[in-house]
């Protein structure tokens, strides 16, 4: 039997059979769960554009852009750093006329 609140994934019932699709709280199922890219956000604020850059765990460029530095911009930003994957954590290089507000 396999206890749903410790994990995922669920040791097989017998050696040599997989668990069944319940078990991993999902019909028809037993394949791992999708893995999400770790993204880090840089910004260069400015006074009127910030310019950000994302990377993976690894260092790797997924990309960066320019944004107004106002209220809407900063929403886009946010929105493009999440679209790479699950952001966790951002840094600024700011001087303290130009800080993210």
């Amino acid at each position: 039997m396999c206890d749903q609140a410790l994990s995922l994934v669920c040791p097989p019932a017998r050696p040599g059979r997989a668990c069944p699709g319940s078990c991993l709280g999902r019909k028809g199922g037993t394949s791992m769960p999708k893995r999400t890219r770790v993204v880090i956000g840089g910004v260069d604020t400015h006074g009127r554009t910030h310019h950000a850059a994302a990377i993976d765990q690894q260092g790797r460029l997924l990309g960066d852009r320019g944004f107004a530095a106002d209220r809407g911009g900063y929403r886009q930003l946010l929105g493009w750093l999440g679209r790479h994957g699950h952001l966790d954590a951002v840094g600024s290089k700011a001087l303290a006329a130009t800080a993210l507000a």
